[in-house]
């Protein structure tokens, strides 16, 4: 393992295969949060502050999940209207009914809430019945709503898919489906952004966290204090799948975030890291509307925690995501 020193709001990290360290000063110290620690460490707060006196634009980024808690404080004021739901097999989705009766949708849509400016809108799209358990044709009618919602005119900028299926090679029937619905959502222009999946194994067969060019796929970093007062960042091999899909790492254990109901709860799992994304690139949106997708993928492997090893790996991807650098690499 190596140590290497977080200074100011900058830092650099070799990318490992399982461990590096931060030496952080004891006011880092882990400690009970009421937001998630990957703020912190991903410079969300810091670019926030930088662009708060901007004129920003409504970004929308659209959340197929569970639903979210829509009388949640967290979500006051930050859901569009036109959310949906898409179950039992139907041929198309409805309007409202998108209440969580589950949870795993509230807190992902707690991260993207509290990791963005009140510009970021969040658009629920129901996919995921109470026991957490989808249908995959219900998965591309809810991504077909999005993009005729995109067409008609909502600036939908991200989708945040934190699902994901074993059993899904690529060229399955499966897999087939999703590679239409996220290929048709990327050449509408909206980026979307899959979790690696939960599994601790090679995600090959899991969707569509396997697909490449589709999605932006994301694995999950975790962090541990050591007895020397150090940070240990590590790639969450205990839970988190990896493959030459995986595009970045992100916090996604040991995670708080909006609980339904109301209040805060801890939960760890690659959906968070993917949502964790998802709130970066609502950030991102708010300085750049007019940036392409392609724009800002670039932007963000040009902002990524990296040194040393530069090179893309199956558990790291290019690196974990970092605003501390995207502020200057987007207004360029």
């Amino acid at each position: 393992m190596i140590i290497i020193k977080k200074v100011g709001l900058t830092a650099t990290l070799l990318i490992c295969l399982f461990s590096c360290i931060f030496t952080v000063a004891s006011s880092s110290t882990i400690t009970a949060l009421e937001e998630s620690w990957g703020y912190s460490l991903l410079g969300t707060n810091y670019f926030k502050e930088k662009i708060t006196n901007l004129n920003k634009e409504e970004i929308v980024i659209a959340v197929l999940d569970t639903g979210i808690d829509t009388n949640h404080p967290w979500f006051k004021d930050r859901i569009k209207e036109g959310g949906a739901h898409c179950l039992n097999n139907s041929k198309q989705c409805l309007t409202g009914g998108y209440q969580d009766d589950e949870g795993h949708g509230t807190f992902v849509s707690g991260i993207i809430a509290k990791g963005t400016t009140d510009n970021v809108k969040i658009l629920p799209i129901k996919v995921l019945e109470s026991d957490g358990y989808g249908n995959v044709m219900d998965f591309y009618n809810g991504i077909q709503y999005v993009i005729k919602l995109k067409n008609q005119g909502m600036n939908i900028k991200a989708i945040n898919f934190s699902i994901s299926g074993d059993n899904r090679p690529l060229g399955s029937y499966y897999s087939n489906i999703y590679k239409k619905a996220f290929s048709d959502a990327y050449n509408a222009g909206i980026l979307s952004i899959v979790s690696a999946g939960n599994n601790a194994k090679n995600l090959i067969n899991t969707g569509p966290a396997n697909l490449d060019k589709e999605v932006i796929t994301v694995s999950s970093l975790s962090r541990y204090k050591t007895d020397d007062n150090t940070i240990e960042l590590v790639f969450s091999k205990h839970f988190s799948n990896y493959g030459s899909t995986v595009d970045f790492i992100a916090p996604g254990d040991d995670i708080i975030s909006a609980k339904i109901g109301g209040g805060i709860e801890n939960r760890m799992g690659t959906s968070y890291s993917a949502a964790h994304v998802s709130s970066y690139i609502g950030l991102l949106y708010s300085v750049c509307n007019n940036c392409t997708p392609q724009i800002i993928e670039q932007v963000m492997i040009d902002s990524v925690i990296t040194a040393g090893i530069i090179e893309k790996n199956d558990y790291y991807g290019h690196g974990i995501i970092s605003m501390y650098s995207a502020y200057d690499n987007i207004i360029k």
